[in-house]
């Protein structure tokens, strides 16, 4: 019996993107080796450069090239036939306040796995020649102002210039197993001391609970006004920017989600020792995933724990989809100014709006 094997072709592009930030300009290039012996450990690597005379410093964002380790959705994957690999990956995370500087003419090379249990390439096949490149999160930068402030941060999205695109090899064809991503909902806390356990059963989840419900309550009042007499308030303005019924109405159907039961019914799991970040969910609906960033937050006031949850379910799409488009108090302000559409899609703008830290009517 003749035996054949199945060739995988895949054009990795080289990508090369210059920026600006702080003065001091960035090189990020992608590139995909030449050839790979199974589809499992398909990998791509990002070099991020300081070409530029002064340091920077760049945030750790989920959704960045920096964090391979979350296993975000970043890249774009386009089968010739115009078929994707389905991502099973993390689908969202919340944004800590870790970040790496990089001093004039100093490089880091960043691995991400594909082919593991980001994309199941099972869902096209896996024989063919697939296009790989940066989406327009894996395109974003966020960058640190003041080092001593971590909250005076901001995410820019950069365009991606095309250099070149060899073509990449990949022999064998593992079918990869389906990625198990959470646990079976068969209790509320996993991985999770005594500890733990009392104060989300006790103080957080409860105080997250009144915060959406109080949100919601707001919202429902606000969107029963008249549009003039809603634009007046302060409390939505300085969050969502200027008032329209529909993203009123978008803003309380997500409080609703969130205040319907979920967060006293939610999987809480502890197991994520990621330092310098707060948590992330994923695509299990109801398990959310606490960081170490997350223990050292406050119980009340704006950056608290009940917010963070709030932060944290608003990304699950079935409550809304929200995610990391500006993190921290100023960018979100600056946000709600210059673009009011996506504050409603912003994750942070819900925790802030819901904490209402300080009080505003």
């Amino acid at each position: 019996m003749m035996q054949t094997s199945r060739v995988l072709t895949l054009f990795g592009w080289l990508l090369i993107l210059t920026i600006s930030v702080l003065a001091a300009p960035l090189k990020i290039s992608l590139n995909i080796p030449e050839v790979v012996d199974d589809l499992a450990e398909f990998s791509v690597q990002v070099k991020v450069s300081n070409v530029g005379k002064k340091p920077t410093h760049l945030l750790h964002d989920p959704y960045s090239v920096l964090s391979p380790e979350w296993e975000t959705n970043i890249f774009d994957i386009v089968k010739d036939d115009g078929s994707v690999p389905k991502f099973t990956g993390n689908e969202a995370s919340a944004l800590g306040d870790e970040y790496t500087t990089f001093l004039p003419g100093q490089s880091r090379t960043y691995v991400h796995q594909l082919g593991k249990s980001r994309y199941d390439f099972a869902t096209p096949g896996s024989e063919g020649d697939f296009f790989v490149s940066l989406n327009r999160l894996g395109q974003r930068l966020t960058h640190i102002h003041d080092v001593n402030d971590p909250s005076t941060h901001e995410t820019v999205v950069y365009g991606v210039k095309l250099v070149r695109s060899p073509s990449t090899r990949i022999l064998g064809s593992t079918v990869l197993a389906k990625r198990s991503v959470g646990l079976e909902k068969r209790a509320n806390f996993a991985n999770c001391d005594v500890s733990m356990q009392t104060q989300l059963q006790d103080l957080v989840v409860p105080a997250a609970q009144t915060l959406a419900q109080q949100a919601f309550n707001y919202m429902d009042i606000l969107i029963n006004q008249t549009t003039s007499r809603a634009r007046l308030s302060p409390r939505y303005h300085i969050w969502y920017g200027n008032y329209t019924r529909s993203r009123g109405l978008r803003v309380r159907r997500i409080f609703q989600s969130m205040q319907d039961g979920q967060l006293s019914t939610n999987t809480y799991d502890c197991s994520c020792t990621t330092s310098g970040s707060y948590g992330y969910v994923n695509n299990e609906f109801g398990t959310v995933y606490l960081c170490p960033g997350f223990w050292t937050a406050l119980p009340v006031g704006s950056n608290s724990r009940p917010g963070l949850l709030i932060n944290l379910i608003s990304q699950f799409r079935q409550n809304g989809g929200t995610m990391q488009l500006a993190t921290g108090i100023a960018a979100c302000q600056a946000l709600a100014k210059t673009s009011p559409r996506n504050t409603t899609r912003n994750a942070d703008s819900y925790e802030y709006f819901a904490e209402n830290f300080p009080p505003l009517p």
